[in-house]
């Protein structure tokens, strides 16, 4: 919709201009305090056709944005708008106060926060699945299938409560009919009028079928924040009027499209042609055999022709959404390096838009790979192709990012390479982290190797079992030998075999880390003491252990230093027990001794008392 300024207004309007800049420089407070009233924020999505979409200009366009502008002009009004992505962001501008209104279906949830008006359009819920192959015929054979919705729309608790029902969010309905094209999901979810509409539009009808859907309607209503019902009661008039009025219908027919009964003028017309043609050829057969044969061929011909015609446009319309909604970086070259294509994704990986590179050579090749892009571009254009090739290439903004490229001669009908088609996928994360874990592995290998530590990493549904050199030098193995858990478990020393078997397949069965010290005997007869360590890190969804992750520690140092040291123990016990006799026959020898000398001054003092008194 386009809106014309009349030219003798340009110049008050232009002097009205100029006044209110000055009064704003010279009063501030007061014109902040003044605000224009009659100009609503209504929010809107970017694309949900034909209920919201965006015309020519870029302006909001679509069914509820027409009924909007019906509405608040009655009611005195005028909007401005405020575009949003999905139906989340859309609760979130009203609820934020981002917006004043908007046009979509109220919900338990959103009735914490919004306050809705009564149903100005209602759509139920179908399911679009692919017409062969799909498997569903209703609601019951969503079981463990995959069904798109647009992101933030509402779904309906018989779907939620379905068990091995996987949602799919989309941005839009039409990237989840792409999905459901590309066979990523089985069904897709929404209103019966959207479906319906954007299927006639990009004439899909003989690829896709309508299947029923749950008992649940879309009710488009007017919703403003919870603190705004002033505003929606000031509206419910106006919005009454619009819905009587004799054009509301003829509003929703121009954008939905009006139902057409299937005997229509010229289908009658036509069986009528065809029934008079019938009568006409068993009249007249002997006399125009011939040009009744040649009659037949030529129609022949052009139902070919159209049918052909038909699916050129359906193929072209299918390529084009392909093209669209690829998640690659999609351009095309001519054969002078000019760029004819360049999709969505390739904008967003590089940051040019579509109106900036077309027509023009590749703007995102640096200045020194400039050389090795013509020369790729050359060998394409002879005939080769190229699949996987990494390159690092530039972006609007300065930034260099590491890309795989696909690269196709496209051809003409003769043969000729007339083209390049050239597909990217953004490495830069996948690159980084895989440099992440080269150091990380890095730093580990290092670390073990100071330590002499081993690592084993047993894959229990293969039996193969990873073993670091380290852990394979601990036997005496050569670094590149392949050792399974029953050849190591065979160097284990019979006597210790079964306890540490038995420790392992605990632990396998759920019990605490695995932990073991064993003899082992190497390949060359050596006795070595090992610490083996060890925990489950993946289990099957039963909960049976699939792999286990350890270490090896020679600890013979360790254990000879304990047996020294407990020899040296008993020694020391022994000489202690030793000094204990030693000092017990030492007190026995002290004690007799005063014995004796007690007794020798006992007979000392009777001898001096019988001398005085002799």
């Amino acid at each position: 919709m386009r809106y014309h300024q009349p030219r003798h207004l340009l110049r008050p309007l232009a002097l009205a201009l100029a006044l209110l800049l000055l009064g704003g420089l010279l009063a501030p407070a007061a014109a902040l305090a003044v605000q224009d009233t009659s100009v609503l924020r209504v929010a809107v999505l970017k694309s949900f056709p034909p209920m919201y979409q965006t015309n020519d200009q870029g302006q909001p366009d679509g069914f509820a944005p027409e009924i909007i502008r019906d509405i608040l002009s009655r009611a005195g009004f005028r909007p401005t708008w405020v575009a949003v992505d999905d139906w989340n962001d859309l609760v979130s501008a009203l609820a934020e106060g981002r917006a004043d209104l908007s046009l979509l279906s109220p919900s338990p949830e959103r009735q914490t926060v919004l306050a809705f008006g009564p149903p100005l359009l209602t759509s139920p819920m179908a399911l679009l699945t692919r017409s062969e192959g799909s498997g569903i015929r209703g609601v019951a054979d969503l079981v463990y299938k995959s069904v798109a919705f647009m992101q933030g729309s509402l779904v309906p608790e018989t779907i939620l409560d379905m068990p091995g029902v996987r949602l799919v969010r989309g941005r839009s309905l039409e990237q989840n009919l792409f999905a459901l094209l590309a066979g990523e999901v089985d069904a897709v979810a929404a209103g019966k009028l959207e479906l319906q509409y954007l299927v006639d539009r990009a004439n899909l009808g003989h690829l896709v079928r309508f299947q029923p859907g749950p008992d649940f309607e879309f009710k488009r209503s007017l919703a403003v924040a919870k603190d705004r019902r002033d505003l929606l009661a000031r509206l419910a008039e106006p919005s009454q009027a619009l819905v009587s009025s004799p054009g509301y219908q003829d509003l929703v027919d121009r954008w939905y499209g009006a139902p057409h009964p299937y005997w229509t003028v010229q289908r009658l017309a036509l069986a009528f042609g065809g029934l008079l043609a019938l009568t006409l050829a068993a009249l007249w057969f002997w006399h125009y055999r011939a040009m009744l044969r040649f009659n037949r061929g030529l129609s022949r011909s052009l139902r070919q022709a159209e049918a052909a015609r038909t699916a050129l446009g359906v193929t072209s319309r299918l390529l084009e959404t392909l093209v669209q909604a690829s998640p690659l970086a999609l351009c095309v070259l001519d054969r002078a390096d000019r760029v004819l294509l360049w999709n969505p994704a390739a904008q967003a990986l590089f940051g040019w838009s579509s109106s900036e590179v077309i027509g023009g050579s590749l703007p995102f090749v640096p200045e020194g790979s400039k050389e090795e892009s013509h020369r790729i571009i050359s060998r394409v254009l002879s005939g080769e192709s190229f699949s996987g090739v990494e390159l690092r290439r530039k972006r609007k903004d300065g930034i260099l990012v590491d890309v795989r490229l696909h690269t196709a001669p496209l051809r003409d009908p003769g043969g000729r390479v007339e083209g390049v088609l050239g597909l990217m996928e953004d490495v830069t994360g996948r690159k980084q982290v895989e440099e992440a874990r080269r150091k990380s592995e890095e730093r580990l290998e290092l670390a073990l190797a100071a330590t002499n530590d081993g690592i084993w990493d047993w894959d229990l549904a293969t039996d193969k079992v990873y073993r670091s050199p380290n852990d394979l030098a601990l036997l005496d193995y050569p670094p590149d030998s392949e050792m399974d858990h029953s050849t190591w478990i065979s160097h284990v020393f019979a006597e210790d075999r079964e306890r540490a078997e038995a420790l392992l397949h605990a632990h396998l069965a759920g019990g605490p880390p695995f932990e073991a010290r064993y003899r082992v005997r190497t390949r060359d007869g050596r006795v070595r003491w090992i610490l083996s360590r060890g925990m489950v890190v993946a289990r099957d969804p039963d909960g049976n252990s699939r792999r286990v992750v350890g270490t090896h520690q020679d600890v013979s140092s360790q254990v000879l230093y304990e047996e020294e040291l407990a020899a040296a123990n008993e020694e020391l016990a022994a000489t202690n027990e030793e000094l204990l006799q030693t000092n017990d026959e030492l007190m026995a020898e002290i004690l007799r001794r005063r014995a004796v000398e007690e007794a020798l001054r006992a007979a000392t003092a009777q001898a001096e008392a019988a001398s005085r008194t002799k």
